[in-house]
């Protein structure tokens, strides 16, 4: 259904003030518009800090996108579907 998890995507985002808000993105060939951020945290190993946000895209699952400060590439790295299970 989803492929495999993590995987790279392609992430639309505005960096604005020292925040990153992801505006959309492009997984699978189909492209996601971010209709909310529902949380943000990051999470640090080292010098290496890995921004982790989860959005919704008008539907019910829940995408948790993922940046590395050192590569500065995106991936998604979660799928939270709507009975509580998780696809990773």
């Amino acid at each position: 259904m989803y492929g495999d998890l993590p995987c790279p995507v392609s992430v639309t985002a505005r960096f604005s003030k020292g925040a990153i808000s992801p505006l959309a993105f492009l997984w699978s060939g189909r492209a996601y518009k971010v209709s909310a951020i529902t949380a943000r945290w990051a999470k640090r190993s080292g010098a290496v800090v890995e921004h982790h946000f989860a959005v919704l895209s008008g539907g019910p699952d829940v995408y948790e996108l993922e940046l590395s400060s050192e590569t500065l590439t995106w991936r998604i790295v979660k799928v939270y579907l709507p009975d509580g299970s998780t696809y990773s």
